[in-house]
């Protein structure tokens, strides 16, 4: 009974590990025929086109779509390189559509990766010192996206009897002398602690400016033609060409019989 109870235990925990390390992946048609050619990112970032805003496409150099102005906050799923340009999926709207946009016309928001670019030299292994807090079961939790974010991504009201103790590595020191611990996992959730201050909700959030484009309305954001978008030019020309000629010669026949 109790290797069946192990056994058990083990696939539960190897379940939840899978569940909290799936990707996710758009719901989109260019996608799910050119998976093996995209590249994995998943980073935010602001719209953010010389314009005033930016295209959204059905696919890479495809059929526009949509207009949204400067300054929308977009996740960017994955990427692909096509003729020197790199295209980003991104879900938009209130129905979740997804689209393609031109990543040259997005600013990067500031995240957990840009953080470690930016700091990862000060980065220090643990050495033990918050032993007493990775091993309670009695004591308040919070993880933040990174130092200074203002973003909590997971608050334990404690830290569960029986479950892996905290593993912080590396850790890192803000200006203020507080010392920040990075858990790779524990309980589905990844993020930083203050291991100074774990429970406080109310730490220093770092503010930071986004040199922003002016936005202008959607509407008058002028829109890159694509190869698609000259051909249905030339529909619309084909079609207008065939109605004047029909139209000619009818006004012939009609002059003919008045004559």
């Amino acid at each position: 009974m109790k290797k069946l109870l192990c056994a058990l235990l083990t696939v539960w925990l190897l379940a939840v590990t899978v569940s909290a390390d799936v990707i996710w992946t758009p719901d989109d048609n260019f996608y799910n025929t050119h998976a093996n050619q995209c590249e994995y990112l998943d980073r935010s970032y602001y719209t953010n086109g010389v314009e005033g805003g930016v295209v959204l496409y059905e696919k890479p150099g495809g059929r526009d779509i949509a207009v949204l102005e400067n300054g929308v906050a977009l996740r960017v799923s994955f990427t692909y390189e096509k003729d020197g340009t790199v295209w980003g999926v991104v879900e938009y709207g209130e129905s979740r559509k997804t689209g393609w946009l031109d990543m040259k016309d997005m600013l990067l928001i500031y995240d957990n990766r840009s953080f470690t670019e930016e700091h990862e030299a000060e980065f220090v292994p643990y050495d033990g010192s918050f032993a007493e807090l990775c091993k309670s079961e009695d004591r308040r939790v919070i993880f933040w996206s990174y130092p200074g974010s203002g973003q909590i991504v997971a608050d334990f009201d404690h830290l569960e009897q029986g479950y892996s103790e905290l593993l912080p590595d590396p850790v890192w020191t803000d200006a203020d002398g507080r010392v920040w611990g990075r858990i790779g996992y524990y309980m589905a959730a990844r993020g930083w602690v203050c291991l100074s201050d774990p429970a406080n909700e109310n730490l220093p959030v770092t503010e930071r400016a986004y040199d922003l484009h002016p936005s202008a309305a959607p509407e008058t954001v002028p829109v890159v033609q694509t190869s698609h978008t000259m051909d249905n030019l030339w529909v619309v020309c084909a079609a207008v060409a065939a109605v004047c000629g029909v139209t000619a010669v009818l006004l012939f026949r009609m002059r003919r019989k008045h004559t």
